[in-house]
């Protein structure tokens, strides 16, 4: 059987790096998605199930203050800390 490696899947990364960029923040679905300018729907499809744009990657790694890179990676795994005072 196949190990999965995160590389190998950006979506699932970057839902990952997502979600826990957002729960290490207290910031909710909502708010994200408004942020990145879509719909909560739409957020929360992508989380599900992958299909992130360019546009929404780089408004995420903006509206989060981290590099793309470090959601394509899923953060490997860490949680970042929170840049709001």
């Amino acid at each position: 059987m196949a190990t999965h490696h995160p590389a190998a899947d950006p979506d699932r990364s970057i839902s990952a790096a997502v979600r826990a960029l957002a729960a290490g923040r207290g910031i909710t679905h909502a708010d994200v998605a408004h942020a990145i300018e879509v719909a909560t729907a739409t957020f929360n499809r992508r989380l599900a199930h992958g299909g992130w744009t360019a546009a929404e990657l780089v408004r995420l790694a903006g509206y989060f203050d981290v590099p793309v890179t470090s959601l394509l990676s899923g953060l490997d795994g860490q949680v970042a800390p929170s840049q709001s005072g």
